[in-house]
């Protein structure tokens, strides 16, 4: 079991049995605005203001980018405000 804390751009996972951080994960430019995990806790995805969704690797600390692009709202803020599995 895990423990998931984010603090604006960082992504902190926690085991719940020795109570030590296994990862940061801080490869967002902006804040975090939505995370959650796959039911087997192998992945977690964050969604953040930078317009980027990160499938994360709990394991190995590895993310996978995906950015999210949309040519007609060019230049707006489209922050990522929640995110499912």
């Amino acid at each position: 079991m895990y423990i998931f804390y984010v603090i604006h751009k960082m992504t902190q996972i926690w085991s719940m049995e020795s109570f030590a951080c296994l990862h940061v994960f801080d490869k967002h430019e902006r804040e975090v605005n939505a995370l959650t995990f796959s039911k087997d806790c192998h992945f977690v995805v964050t969604g953040s203001s930078d317009c980027t969704v990160r499938l994360w690797d709990i394991q190995s600390g590895e993310s996978r980018l995906f950015r999210i692009e949309d040519p007609i709202q060019e230049g707006v803020d489209a922050s990522i405000t929640s995110v499912a599995l």
